[in-house]
C-alpha cells in the first residue's frame, strides 16, 4: 500500500505529516523536566543533542511513512530512533524513561505490516511495563501508566484500521465501477453489433452486387443500390434508438447544449431560467426533454432569427421554447417528435400546447412542481 491509495493531494499529505508531528508534544514534560532539574552540563549537552537527533529522525520516519505507509520503509530511521532512545535515559533519567513508550507505540502501527501490530504494541507495553516496576513504581501510579501507554496503543491502532478500511473501501468502490463501465462498454458492443452486423453485410453485399450489375443491367444495379440505400437508413434508425436510452436529457444539459447548437445555427439565443437547477429529478427530466424538442424544431424548420427559452417556477413549472419563424404550427400536425413529447408531458401529470401568437410560434408546457 502506497500513499497514491489513499488519494491525498499534496497538501493533505503534508498536513498529515504535521498533525503526525504533533506526538512531539510529549517532550515538552521532558524539556521542562531539564530545565527545572537539570543535570550536568556534560548530561545537559548530550541530551540537547540526543533530543535533536531523536525529532529528526522521528520526522524522517514520519516523511517515510507518508509515502509508503504499513511498511517497514525506513528501518534505519526506527533503528536509529529506537537506539538513541535507549541514549537518552543515561542523561534525562525517569522523565524519558516514561515518556519513549508513548512515542514507540505510537509510531509502530504506521510503519509495520498489520500482522505485526498486536505482537509489537504488546512487546513495548511489556517493556515499558518492566522498567517501570524496575524503578520502583507499584499500586495505582503503575497501573495508570501501563493503561495510558496501553490506550494510545490503542487509540492509534484503531485509527489507522479505520484508515485502512476506507482506502480498501474506496479502492473497492473504484474498482466496481470500473467493471460497471467495462460491463456497460460489452453491453453496449453487443447491442451495435447486433443492430448493426447484418445490415451492413447486406448493405456490403448488395453494393458488389450493383458494382458487378452496372455494365449487364443498370436498372437492376439501381435497384439494388436503392435497396442497400433503404438498409443502411434502417440500420442508422436502429443505431439511434439502441443509443437514445444513453443520452442526458437534464434541464440543466440541455439548456446549455440548445445555447450552443443556436448560435452554430445563426440563432440568437434568450434565455431565461433561474430556477433550472432546483427542479425535482422527474420534472427536470421532462423539462429537458421539452426544450431539446423545441429548439431542434426552431433549428430544423423555423427559420427564426431569434428563439426565447424561458423556465418559470411556481404551483407549476412553465417551460416554453418560441421562435420568430415559421414554427410548425398546429397546422400542420405532430410529428413523431412531438406526439412522443407530448406522451412524456402527459405521463409527468402535464400538458403541452403549440400556438402561434404575435408573429411568434410557442412550444409550451405545464409540469406539476412536485413531480419527484
Amino acid at each position: 500500500m502506497t500513499i497514491d491509495h489513499f488519494d491525498w493531494t499534496p497538501r493533505r499529505r503534508r498536513l498529515a505529516t504535521v498533525l503526525a508531528c504533533c506526538w512531539l508534544g510529549y517532550l515538552v514534560p521532558v524539556i521542562v523536566a531539564m530545565v527545572t532539574d537539570p543535570p550536568s552540563t556534560a548530561n545537559l549537552a548530550l541530551g540537547v543533542l540526543g533530543l535533536a537527533v531523536f525529532v529528526l529522525l522521528y520526522v524522517r520516519l514520519v516523511s517515510v511513512g507518508m509515502v509508503r505507509p504499513f511498511q517497514l520503509a525506513a528501518p534505519y530511521a526506527l533503528v536509529g530512533l529506537v537506539a538513541v532512545s535507549l541514549l537518552l535515559t543515561v542523561p534525562i533519567g525517569a522523565p524519558w524513561r516514561y515518556a519513549f513508550p508513548y512515542y514507540l507505540i505510537a509510531t509502530l502501527p504506521g510503519h509495520l505490516p498489520q500482522r505485526w501490530w498486536v505482537p509489537a504494541e504488546l512487546a513495548v507495553l511489556a517493556v515499558a511495563t518492566a522498567v517501570a516496576v524496575y524503578e520502583g513504581d507499584r499500586g495505582a501510579g503503575l497501573a495508570g501508566y501501563v493503561a495510558s501507554v496501553g490506550a494510545v496503543g490503542l487509540f492509534v491502532s484503531m485509527f489507522y484500521w479505520m484508515l485502512i478500511a476506507m482506502v480498501r473501501l474506496r479502492r473497492a468502490r473504484a474498482e466496481l465501477a470500473r467493471l460497471a463501465v467495462a460491463d456497460e462498454r460489452l453491453r453496449i458492443s453487443r447491442d451495435l453489433h447486433d443492430v448493426l452486423g447484418q445490415r451492413l453485410a447486406a448493405v456490403a453485399l448488395k453494393s458488389d452486387l450493383a458494382r458487378r450489375l452496372v455494365p449487364a443491367d443498370p436498372e437492376r444495379a439501381a435497384a439494388e443500390m436503392a435497396d442497400a440505400g433503404r438498409i443502411a437508413r434502417e440500420a442508422l434508425d436502429e443505431v439511434r434508438a439502441t443509443v437514445s436510452g444513453f443520452r442526458d436529457s437534464s434541464l440543466p444539459g440541455e439548456l446549455s447544449t440548445a445555447r450552443s447548437l443556436l448560435a452554430a445555427a445563426g440563432v440568437d439565443c434568450v434565455l431565461s431560467a433561474p430556477d433550472a437547477g432546483e427542479l425535482p429529478a422527474r420534472t427536470a427530466d421532462v423539462a429537458g426533454w421539452v426544450v431539446r424538442e423545441g429548439v431542434t424544431n426552431v433549428v430544423r424548420h423555423a427559420r427564426a432569427a431569434t428563439a426565447r427559452i424561458v423556465v418559470r417556477t411556481g404551483a407549476t413549472v412553465v417551460v416554453e421554447v418560441s421562435d420568430d419563424g415559421r414554427g410548425t404550427g398546429p397546422d400542420t400536425g405532430y410529428g413523431n417528435g412531438l406526439t412522443g413529447l407530448r406522451e412524456r408531458v402527459t405521463a409527468a401529470g402535464g400538458t403541452l400546447v403549440t400556438e402561434r401568437a404575435d408573429g411568434w410560434y410557442r412550444l409550451r408546457a405545464e409540469l406539476p412542481a412536485g413531480t419527484g
